[in-house]
C-alpha cells in the first residue's frame, strides 16, 4: 500500500517537474524568438540596416556627382562649351556650318 502511494507521489511530482520544465523552455523560447531583443526582431532590423547602408552608399555616389557638376559649373570653360553644344554663341561671332556635298 505504501509502494502505490510512494509511487504516485513520484509520478506526480515527475509530471510537475517536467510539466515546470516544458513550461519554462516554451517561455524562453517564446521570449527568445518574439520578445523586443529576439531573434525575428534581430533579423529584421539587421536587414534594415544592411538596406540603409546600401541607400547611403548609393546617395554618395550621387552626392559626388552633383559636387563634381557645380565644380563644373564654376569652370568658365566647361560653361562656354556646355552653351556652344545647344548653339549658342557670343555677340559679334558668326557661325560657319559645312555642309557634306556627297549625300
Amino acid at each position: 500500500m505504501k509502494r502505490k502511494r510512494h509511487k504516485k507521489k513520484r509520478r506526480r511530482w515527475l509530471f510537475l517537474l517536467i510539466s515546470c520544465f516544458g513550461f519554462c523552455l516554451f517561455l524562453f523560447s517564446y521570449l527568445f524568438i518574439f520578445s523586443e531583443t529576439g531573434y525575428l526582431v534581430r533579423l529584421r532590423l539587421t536587414n534594415e540596416i544592411k538596406d540603409l547602408e546600401e541607400k547611403v552608399q548609393e546617395l554618395d555616389k550621387e552626392n559626388k556627382l552633383l559636387k563634381e557638376k557645380a565644380e563644373n559649373l564654376r569652370n568658365r570653360f566647361y560653361i562656354e562649351q556646355k552653351s556652344r553644344e545647344f548653339g549658342m554663341i557670343r555677340p559679334g561671332e558668326k557661325i560657319i556650318k559645312f555642309v557634306d556635298r556627297e549625300k
